[in-house]
């Protein structure tokens, strides 16, 4: 489509409102142990074997897993001070397992609802093996409010639904990593005095936004075109968009105490995400102290095929980037 035409369609862009917000958040853990006798830890690697080994004690204690995913749910959503009803388990799904590079187990898809939100969610946990890390990731997708799909709600709606995520994302990371060091040490058959635990390394936290397709392409294309011209209105606009999910993640999900996050001051990094397959989008980077946190925003799924399960293409982004970046450890 000609930039004209493009740039026609944004002022129709309503920056108040959010098209399908998901949520997702990552920890990275290194296991660690201290044998008898001695006074340091040392971290634990595993083989490819053993990393199968702890899958498949995981896989036969799923449903351990569930019932700790719905307290979860449920801390979460009290902790945030907003009641839940309907909660649900895919009963046709079990876990599910992949090698890349790690053994990725995800666990069923979960749903329930918040007032008028329909709200859908899966855990995942990947047992890297040699001296890569473990994670334990936890995503929730906003999949319908109001009766309306996809969900469309407001700044304000917004934020309150990503402050109540983001305890409800860290109730299930807070559950699932109980449980995983639990199977961990069955698993590694030590001798008796070893003691075990596990070393937070960093956290990935990506908020997301589903824009219409022409929306995503002008700002590309505008993105493209700085340092040549000046930056086109639908680029600066979608950064304000984006820059403003940042504001919400500074303001209403980390804690005042809590160090690694500081409010976004400068100038943001907006980044271009056009991979050979699948979704394409733009982010702007927030970089803190063993943290990363991003906010995305991506091309609509095809319109015809909406329901109530439509995955959210802004999610689809988050995962293939939260892949690539947790690689790294």
């Amino acid at each position: 489509m000609p930039t004209a035409a493009k740039q026609r369609l944004l002022g129709a862009v309503d920056l108040t409102h959010f098209d399908t917000p998901s949520l997702r958040r990552g920890i990275l853990l290194q296991a660690l142990k201290r044998n008898p006798g001695q006074t340091g830890f040392e971290p634990i690697s595993r083989s490819a074997r053993e990393a199968r080994e702890l899958g498949l004690l995981i896989c036969s204690r799923f449903e351990d897993y569930q019932e700790a995913t719905k307290r979860a749910v449920a801390t979460g959503c009290e902790k945030a001070g907003v009641p839940f009803i309907g909660f649900e388990v895919s009963e046709k799904e079990f876990v599910r397992s992949r090698y890349a590079p790690g053994l990725i187990l995800d666990f069923p898809s979960f749903a329930f609802r918040i007032g008028e939100y329909r709200v859908m969610g899966r855990c995942c946990l990947t047992v890297c093996f040699n001296n890569s890390a473990s994670k334990i990731w936890a995503r929730i997708v906003l999949s319908q409010a109001g009766g309306n799909i996809p969900a469309m709600v407001s700044f304000a709606e917004a934020r309150r639904y990503f402050r109540s995520g983001s305890a409800i994302c860290k109730s299930l990371i807070a559950n699932t990593r109980r449980l995983y060091l639990r199977d961990f040490k069955d698993s590694l058959g030590a001798e008796p005095g070893t003691h075990v635990r596990f070393k937070r390394k960093g956290d990935l936290t990506f908020l997301g936004i589903d824009e219409p397709l022409e929306v995503i392409e002008a700002a590309i294309d505008g993105a493209k075109q700085r340092g040549r011209r000046t930056a086109a209105r639908e680029t600066n606009e979608l950064k304000d968009k984006l820059a403003s999910l940042v504001n919400v993640l500074v303001e209403n999900v980390a804690a005042p105490s809590d160090n690694n996050y500081s409010r976004p001051g400068g100038k943001t990094g907006v980044h271009v995400y056009e991979p050979d397959t699948g979704p394409t989008g733009m982010y702007l980077s927030k970089i803190a102290t063993d943290s990363v946190t991003l906010a995305v925003a991506s091309a609509q799924s095809d319109s015809t095929r909406r329901d109530s399960f439509r995955p959210s293409s802004s999610l689809a982004v988050t995962k293939d980037m939260a892949s690539r970046l947790a690689a790294r450890f």
